[in-house]
């Protein structure tokens, strides 16, 4: 599973959108796969089930993308 892009740097109160990719052991692309997305810190960064990322307030957070299982 990728994420691009890999890093975001936002001011609070903007966003940014999260592309997903899902890649199968001999590397070709999965479409359609559900994905689903965790932060580490909801006061910091928020991100829909879409992968819409909103930046809440200034500090450090990961954000965990999952796809059929796999992060």
């Amino acid at each position: 599973v990728g994420v691009e892009p890999g890093h975001v740097a936002l001011d609070a109160g903007l966003a940014q959108q999260l592309r997903v990719r899902a890649l199968s052991a001999e590397g070709i692309e999965l479409l359609g796969r559900a994905s689903s997305f965790a932060t580490t810190d909801d006061g910091v960064v928020d991100v829909d089930a879409r992968g819409m990322v909103t930046a809440r307030s200034e500090g450090p957070a990961t954000l965990t993308v999952t796809v059929d299982g796999a992060r």
